[in-house]
């Protein structure tokens, strides 16, 4: 049977004498239109039509997943207790994002001698105050995304170190001349009550409750006492010594 090609189309000469001529106007129009297109993506004009028998044409698509980077998030849930007067330490943790990590205070507070690593998100430090202290702490990755995270912790009352009276001997008084002289403690909590527990002062002097011996002497002669100061800590301690030779 003798075919008659029309456009992409081979056709029986019957066949082709019952297509209406627009119609096979528009399939010559198309065979033109996928010759085109096969050039375009890498093909030689002429070689895209069936008479050419090939088509070396390729378009290649990469499907394959694309990494996300996880969400940024500060995974500490809480931060520990302590004790003042003893080291403190805490990390702070963070996970997704794209390090480097920076780390910031935006609200509230840290005991003082207590700090934020700014490169690591450490909190360390030796704390010299109590109570409860409620900070909010902010991580920011190298992508300026940033999370944050609001804690409460609570910092004791440590036992003090052992009270102690620090002055050991007192200047010499004059007869008739101002006198006045500071004994000083250390240890335990202040502030510190002086009183003097045993002995006799010289007439004309007394000492207070901050510690201070002061007054002008009327009697002469060789003095010995013994002094007592007490802390405020809530367990309060005493120490004593006695002043002079006896």
């Amino acid at each position: 049977m003798k075919k008659t090609r029309v456009g992409f189309l081979s056709l029986p000469e019957s066949a082709v004498a019952a297509v209406p001529v627009c119609l096979q106007a528009i399939i010559v129009i198309m065979s033109l239109s996928l010759a085109g297109c096969g050039a375009a993506v890498g093909g030689v004009p002429g070689q895209n039509s069936p008479t050419s028998g090939s088509n070396s044409s390729s378009l290649s698509i990469d499907t394959s997943p694309q990494p996300i980077a996880a969400v940024l998030a500060i995974t500490t849930a809480a931060l520990p207790n302590g004790v003042e007067g003893s080291p403190y330490n805490a990390q702070v943790a963070v996970s997704g994002g794209t390090a480097p990590y920076t780390w910031s205070l935006i609200s509230g507070s840290l005991p003082s001698s207590v700090a934020l690593a700014a490169t690591t998100g450490a909190i360390s430090g030796t704390p010299s105050t109590t109570g409860t202290f409620t900070p909010t702490v902010q991580v920011a990755d190298s992508a300026n995304n940033t999370a944050s995270r609001s804690y409460s912790f609570t910092l004791a009352a440590g036992d003090p170190p052992a009270l102690s009276i620090t002055t050991t001997t007192l200047p010499s008084a004059a007869l008739g001349t101002p006198y006045s002289a500071t004994l000083a403690a250390a240890g335990g909590q202040s502030p510190y009550q002086w009183s003097v527990t045993s002995g006799t002062l010289p007439a004309g002097l007394a000492l207070n409750s901050s510690g201070v011996l002061s007054g002008t002497p009327t009697q002469s002669g060789t003095f010995v006492f013994t002094v007592s100061v007490t802390d405020s800590a809530a367990t309060p301690q005493t120490a004593t010594i006695q002043i002079g030779e006896p």
